[in-house]
């Protein structure tokens, strides 16, 4: 059984959603296995202007311009283009979202990411990628001071933390804001790898 509940809502309009048991058990375990043992290339990012191009006065305690933005994260492109994850996402993911969002997606684009010690994504903003975005958690007994915990961010300096729970599928909304957000570094004592399957949707 699903469990939907908003984090952040403006005009009415849920920003960020997260539903637990998003997918049958065996079904998210079967997936998570697929994760374990997939074969990843490791992603650098740096991008000297970033901060300046995003800037928003909105949001506090933004990094300023002379900052650089930086992420670290493995990908599998094999498991991206895999019949399994394709499914996965056409028979659970995208009719969760549906329905939560009252919109139909004709595309996606899906990503398959492992993240370890020292993985992380500086805060940046999605909305040029998509109008809403997916994350859906493969990572079992994540606990808090492990890092990468999903932060994102309202108006001011209010903050929503989502930790990386099995199972569960975080829905963020880019078309009625375009929604800052980080991945705070993975601790080296972190026991497992985070492992996330990520969706832009059109």
């Amino acid at each position: 059984m699903t469990d939907a509940y908003n984090k952040y809502i403006l005009n009415g309009n849920p920003l960020v959603e997260e539903i637990k048991n998003a997918v049958p058990v065996d079904i998210a375990y079967t997936v998570r296995n697929m994760f374990l043992d997939a074969d990843y290339d490791l992603i650098k990012q740096s991008r000297r202007h970033k901060f300046r191009l995003e800037h928003d006065s909105k949001y506090q305690a933004l990094p300023d311009e002379t900052e650089v933005f930086s992420a670290e994260f493995h990908r599998s492109r094999f498991l991206e283009t895999s019949i399994p994850i394709k499914n996965v996402y056409d028979l659970y993911i995208r009719p969760l979202i549906e329905k939560q969002s009252g919109r139909k997606f004709e595309q996606a684009d899906l990503r398959c990411y492992k993240m370890i010690a020292g993985g992380h994504f500086r805060i940046h903003k999605d909305d040029y990628q998509s109008q809403f975005g997916f994350i859906w958690y493969l990572t079992e007994n994540w606990k808090w001071d492990w890092g990468g915990l999903l932060i994102t961010l309202q108006p001011g300096l209010d903050v929503t933390v989502h930790i990386p729970e099995f199972n569960k599928l975080v829905i963020m909304n880019h078309a009625e804001e375009q929604l800052p957000h980080f991945v705070s570094e993975v601790s080296i004592y972190a026991k497992e790898p985070r492992l996330m399957l990520v969706g832009f949707l059109q």
